[in-house]
């Protein structure tokens, strides 16, 4: 119940979102998840764009692939939150992990993060964004050896599906001071942030 009542609030906003606009600048600053239609790690790009690009679209497989990774024992998600620089054409997104394999036993974290270019050029709240690279921050793992690494998601995405394999769209259908409402493609899912 508590849900939809967020679902009526939501549509509420964006349908002030539609009649007043987006004001792209405002998308500027560091933004919590508080709300998503999914599951919070998939507000991640690297998952927009592994269904969109990767998986073309493949609902069905995607979905699968997705209750597979929300299932995994042991598994904790915490804070998401991205930092949108509309000036220099980025969104770095964080999210934290907590592994525990077993009870008892000491658990893997840190923040996975993916950096992205983006174009926020339209001007009417869409966002093309495109996956760079993933890595992992903070990690308590052999010394942070994990902080070390970078996956170069942009390269393998296009050397398997071709250019573009790594962008999707996104849009931004309210957004204001303190508060910002975004839609993802191909299903809109819904994703909920507040300024931080």
């Amino acid at each position: 119940e508590a849900r939809a009542e967020v679902v009526t609030a939501v549509l509420e906003l964006e349908r002030i979102g539609r009649e007043k606009g987006v004001d792209v600048a405002k998308l500027n600053g560091t933004w919590e998840l508080v709300y998503s239609s999914v599951e919070a790690f998939r507000s991640s790009p690297f998952f927009w764009a592994f269904q969109e690009g990767l998986l073309a679209g493949n609902v069905n497989l995607a979905s699968a692939i997705f209750a597979y990774t929300d299932s995994v024992p042991g598994a904790t998600i915490g804070s998401a939150r991205q930092t949108i620089d509309t000036s220099f054409g980025t969104l770095v997104s964080e999210v934290d992990l907590t592994v525990t394999p077993l009870p008892g036993l000491p658990g893997a974290s840190g923040a996975v993060v993916t950096g992205c270019d983006i174009d926020a050029s339209s001007g009417d709240g869409r966002l093309v964004v495109t996956v760079t690279d993933t890595r992992v921050s903070g990690s308590n793992v052999a010394g942070q050896l994990l902080d070390q690494l970078s996956v170069p998601v942009k390269d393998i995405f296009e050397a398997l599906r071709g250019s573009g394999a790594a962008r999707t769209e996104v849009t931004t259908t309210y957004l204001d001071d303190t508060l910002r409402v975004m839609r993802v493609l191909p299903n809109k899912e819904l994703f909920v942030y507040r300024r931080v």
